[in-house]
């Protein structure tokens, strides 16, 4: 089974990249997290899925990756071209020929 993991970026005096524990340590105990996270429109951070990592908005790279992504690579050999939500760049993604 391959990993799949998140991280938010936090803006404060330079860029944080909190992990899933760290997030969850922070929610029950700093009231001005929450509500910084409240505020916020959107959450940028990396979703990272075995190796691959992406960093965009992660409401975006959550559907893409974990929706649409994982439909057009169950074909082995299949590409899917990932849209960042955030600039006009691509990221390819090529199941293997196996299909494993």
């Amino acid at each position: 089974m391959t990993a799949v993991h998140f991280a938010i970026h936090r803006f404060t005096t330079d860029i944080e990249e909190l992990d899933e524990q760290a997030v969850a340590r922070l929610i029950t105990s700093d009231a001005d997290f929450v509500a910084s996270l409240c505020d916020l429109d959107a959450l940028e951070g990396a979703l990272v899925i075995g190796d691959a990592s992406i960093v965009d908005d992660l409401g975006s790279a959550t559907q893409r990756l974990c929706f649409e992504a994982i439909e057009a690579l169950a074909v082995p050999g299949a590409t899917y071209a990932y849209p960042y939500f955030t600039s006009t760049a691509r990221a390819a993604f090529v199941s293997s020929p196996g299909g494993a």
